[in-house]
């Protein structure tokens, strides 16, 4: 009986000792996690024309040029293939209902074949109101899409982006959006 006393008594000290170092190394605690600083990533600035762009250096610039869309269009590619386009309207103002209700034309969202789960929402990013547009694509493979438009300014003239991402980017670069909305400025004189 002494044995078999002893025997719990060493397997609960285990236990105990095990479930110590658990804690204090940091597996169980979600509150360690939630302290932690997110990592900075690495940025590169694009400037031309009034317009600087503070953004991740693994993103990569597409155009920069008067657009059909808007009078001038600044668009820049991720790893993912995601991409981001800012639009400024100078002379024919647009809204983001505008935006998102062309790209629902273009891509013919509402009663496509290959789209699935379409669904359209207002969103608020950082203070930032606007639209997001979110549906799978189906044919070859499937695709999640999730577009955001925002009103970036509105005075002198509206600036918006577009967030158009791409399966696993939905996440990892929509944490990014504040942040390069904060990183954008521009003088509206010489856009």
């Amino acid at each position: 009986m002494k044995i078999t006393l002893i025997k719990i008594f060493i397997l609960l000290m285990v236990c105990l000792v095990a479930s110590v170092l658990f804690f204090w190394v940091g597996g169980g605690s979600s509150e360690r996690v939630n302290n932690v600083e997110p990592a900075s990533i690495d940025v590169k600035t694009y400037e031309k024309n009034a317009l600087k762009i503070v953004h991740p250096s693994a993103w990569v610039l597409l155009h920069d040029e008067a657009g059909i869309i808007a009078d001038r269009t600044v668009a820049f590619e991720t790893p993912g293939i995601s991409r981001v386009t800012l639009y400024f309207y100078k002379k024919s103002p647009k809204t983001e209902a505008d935006l998102a209700d062309n790209l629902v034309q273009q891509l013919d969202l509402e009663a496509g074949k290959n789209i699935q789960t379409f669904q359209r929402e207002n969103v608020d990013f950082e203070g930032f109101k606007g639209l997001k547009l979110s549906w799978l694509s189906v044919g070859l493979s499937e695709t999640r899409n999730e577009v955001i438009i925002l009103q970036i300014r509105r005075e002198p003239f509206p600036v918006y982006v577009q967030f158009h991402l791409f399966d696993d980017e939905i996440n990892s670069q929509r944490s990014q959006i504040g942040s390069f909305i904060r990183g954008i400025t521009f003088d509206p004189q010489g856009i």
